[in-house]
């Protein structure tokens, strides 16, 4: 229970009461009192023990509290203005609905406190615990938490805008659907973060050692994690396309496909995961990975850049497309290779004029096809061949285009066989 002559003193006057902390050393005991819808603006409430006690809609505005207890008190809808609390405990304390402006709180412990619904604007909290406590629907504006301790706390519903976390540790702690505009986080220690469902823009990790960072279902306009090392994360809950990894560390983590596809007609279409910032700029990459973000950025420049390209440049990297996949797949220069081969074929059985004997065509069909495919490799023909002059040029054609896609063939071999060398 509180003193009486303390409790009388506090609540009498500023002078009274600043006249009895002059006259008694120690903590002060002002256990369970009632203080709910008092003015207490400019005193100085340091030393003194105010657990359980009730500051219901309390003005602490201007004050000075250092070495005090607020254990299971109440301070719902209290006012702290220009107000600061050192060094001070605050366990199973109802903050909720507080306004805390132009305030700081140093080296404090807050744990099982309910912020609730508070407004935390143009705050410094420095060198901080803060422990299972929730900031649900809570107004943050313009603070800065600094070396501050951060473990299984809940943000959820939160506003943020322009926070800065500065060589904070942070565990088990969750911003759901939280809405975040320029938030910071600057070498900070980070383990399972979770912002899922949230809107996120300009969101900072800035030299941060980061384990398991959720962002499912978050929408991110634009996130900077240069400097980072992440590891055990979804890359697919990222936006890759407005993130900038500048020498940022990517270990045991799980990348969406950044391979694009490419159409029947040879179409490329990138993937929409596909990562902006140039892949040397990454570390930790698997060199499989690597080459294959970095084959599906080169294409998508190539692509883009087409388009300011004369009409035989965009033309020859659609036969490129169409014929090869962009130099991606022998199975695609296989079938166009067969394709050609039929195609060289009909024309060739066509020219001697009987296209339309179906018993006679069956027979030199499958003479033209073998006399194609000898051209299209380069082997000579039996000698005493009869001849049209079209059929002639059909063959010296398959020559042609056998020796140019023989030329793929091996460039494409070659490529596959170093990407394997290099793996």
């Amino acid at each position: 229970m509180a003193l009486p002559e303390a409790y009388n003193a506090l609540k009498e006057s500023f002078d009274e009461w600043k006249k009895y902390q002059s006259n008694n050393y120690g903590i002060i005991d002002l256990k369970l009192s009632n203080f709910n819808k008092f003015d207490f603006e400019g005193r100085d409430l340091s030393n003194c023990d105010f657990s359980g006690s009730d500051f219901e809609n309390a003005n602490l505005d201007n004050c000075k509290i250092q070495n005090s207890r607020f254990d299971n008190a109440c301070l719902e809808g209290a006012s702290i203005v220009n107000t600061n609390i050192t060094e001070s405990i605050f366990t199973e304390t109802n903050l909720s609905q507080i306004i805390f402006r132009e305030s700081e709180i140093l080296k404090s412990k807050l744990i099982d406190v309910n912020l609730n619904g508070s407004e935390i604007i143009d705050a410094k909290l420095d060198k901080n615990t803060f422990r299972n406590s929730s900031f649900n629907s809570t107004k943050i504006e313009s603070a800065t938490f600094n070396k501050c301790r951060i473990d299984s706390i809940e943000f959820d519903d939160t506003n943020f805008l322009n926070i800065e976390f500065l060589m904070c540790k942070i565990n088990n702690s969750q911003f759901k659907h939280a809405i975040a505009n320029n938030l910071t986080f600057k070498k900070n220690v980070i383990k399972n973060l979770d912002f899922s469902n949230s809107n996120l823009a300009n969101v900072n990790y800035l030299d941060c050692n980061i384990f398991c960072l959720k962002q499912e279902n978050a929408i991110i306009t634009s996130m900077d994690l240069s400097g980072s090392k992440i590891t055990k994360v979804k890359l697919v809950n990222f936006n890759l396309t407005n993130t900038v990894f500048l020498d940022t560390s990517i270990n045991n983590s799980k990348w969406p496909t950044q391979k694009g596809r490419i159409s029947f007609w040879g179409k490329y279409i990138p993937s929409i995961y596909l990562l902006k910032q140039p892949v040397q700029d990454l570390r930790g990459l698997t060199p499989s990975l690597r080459r294959e973000i970095a084959d599906a950025q080169y294409l998508n420049e190539k692509i883009t850049t087409s388009k300011n390209r004369s009409f035989w440049s965009r033309i020859s990297l659609s036969i490129w497309g169409f014929t090869t996949g962009f130099g991606q797949s022998l199975m695609r220069l296989t079938i166009v290779s067969i394709a050609l081969i039929f195609v060289l074929s009909f024309f060739f059985v066509a020219s001697d004029g009987n296209l339309g004997e179906w018993p006679y065509n069956l027979t030199n069909g499958a003479n033209a096809v073998s006399y194609v495919f000898y051209s299209f490799l380069g082997l000579s023909l039996k000698s005493g061949l009869i001849l049209y002059k079209l059929q002639r040029i059909i063959l010296l054609f398959s020559r042609i285009f056998g020796f140019f896609i023989l030329g793929l063939w091996i460039g494409l071999a070659a490529n596959k066989l170093g990407k394997l060398s290099n793996e």
